[in-house]
C-alpha cells in the first residue's frame, strides 16, 4: 500500500513538472520535479517488492482428538469456518484461517493442522494491522485485545467439540 502511495506521487510530480514548464517555461523546475517524481517511483517499487521479515510468532495452542478420516475432521474444520465467515488465506507460507480487516477490530486467525496421531492442533491468535499488512501475532492470553480473544476462544472451543464429535 505505501508502495503504491509513493508510485502515485512520483507520478503527480513527473507530470506537475511537465505542466508547470510548458506553463511557465522554467526547465530547472521540470527537471527538479521529474527526478523527485523519478525518486519517488523507484523508492515505490523497491518498498513493495522488497521482501518483509517473517513475523514472530506468538500463538496460543490447542488440542483436540479425532475418531474419523482426516477428510472427514477437514470436511468438519471447513464447514465450521465457512459458518463463522472465516475465509482461509495464506499467512507466512502457511494455510490459516482469518475473520476481520483489521479496520475497526483486530483480526482473528485460526490454523488447523491434522497429525497422524488422530490429534488436531488448533492454534489461534488475533493481529493488528489492515489489509496484508503483516503486523505482531498476539497470543490468546493477557488483558490486551480481552474482547476479541474471548469470542476467539470460544469459538476455538465450539471448533474443538465439533471435531471431537464428528464420526465416520
Amino acid at each position: 500500500m505505501l508502495g503504491m502511495l509513493f508510485c502515485i506521487i512520483g507520478l503527480v510530480l513527473i507530470f506537475a513538472g511537465i505542466f508547470i514548464s510548458a506553463a511557465v517555461e522554467n526547465f530547472i523546475v521540470m527537471f527538479v520535479l521529474f527526478i523527485c517524481g523519478l525518486l519517488f517511483v523507484i523508492a515505490g517499487i523497491l518498498y513493495t517488492n522488497l521482501p518483509r521479515k517473517k513475523v514472530k510468532k506468538h500463538r496460543t495452542p490447542y488440542t483436540v482428538e479425532y475418531k474419523c478420516s482426516k477428510e472427514r475432521v477437514q470436511f468438519a474444520i471447513d464447514v465450521f469456518m465457512k459458518e463463522n465467515e472465516y475465509e482461509p488465506l495464506k499467512y507466512n507460507d502457511e494455510d490459516v484461517y482469518k475473520k476481520g480487516n483489521g479496520w475497526w477490530l483486530a483480526r482473528r486467525f485460526i490454523k488447523c493442522t491434522i497429525n497422524d496421531d488422530n490429534t488436531v492442533l488448533i492454534e489461534g491468535w488475533i493481529s493488528q494491522g489492515m489489509g496484508s499488512a503483516a503486523s505482531t501475532e498476539i497470543a490468546l492470553t493477557g488483558f490486551y485485545g480481552a474482547m476479541l480473544k474471548k469470542i476467539l476462544i470460544g469459538e476455538i472451543e465450539e471448533l474443538r467439540n465439533r471435531i471431537s464429535n464428528v464420526e465416520d
